[in-house]
């Protein structure tokens, strides 16, 4: 009997070896499998890569090989020469910037008589209380 126990023993212990060993098969397997799968997505990422830059040098040709700049086709304009400004004398920009200076000057003044009137305003409530 005791045979037989020993022998039980023995055979636990094998299936316990051969299930760990299948179990670090699987983990080493699901790593490769991972590691697969990333090698593939890198592949795939550096293709499309390849695959814009060749679109790239199709589509502009030999303006990247070479570094030549595209030809200038000249343009239609359309300019009408009644409305060119005609040159300005010295005594218009005079008038310009005193209409300017006035123009601050009475701001700053409007404001002022304004404060004063709403000052005066409220003192004369207050007196009258």
């Amino acid at each position: 009997m005791e045979k037989f126990a020993h022998h039980h023993d023995v055979h636990k212990w094998q299936l316990m070896r051969l299930f760990s060993g299948m179990i670090w098969e699987q983990r080493w397997h699901l790593r490769l499998e991972r590691l697969r799968r990333s090698l593939d997505a890198y592949n795939d990422a550096k293709d499309a890569c390849v695959d814009m830059e060749e679109l790239i040098k199709k589509q502009l040709g030999d303006l990247i090989l070479t570094n030549k700049q595209p030809p200038i086709v000249d343009m239609e304009t359309h300019t009408h020469h009644l409305h060119e400004a005609q040159a300005k004398k010295w005594t218009h920009y005079l008038f310009e910037f005193l209409m300017l200076f006035l123009a601050v000057f009475l701001g700053f003044v409007a404001e002022n008589v304004r404060k004063v009137s709403l000052k005066n305003i409220v003192n004369s409530s207050i007196c009258n209380r």
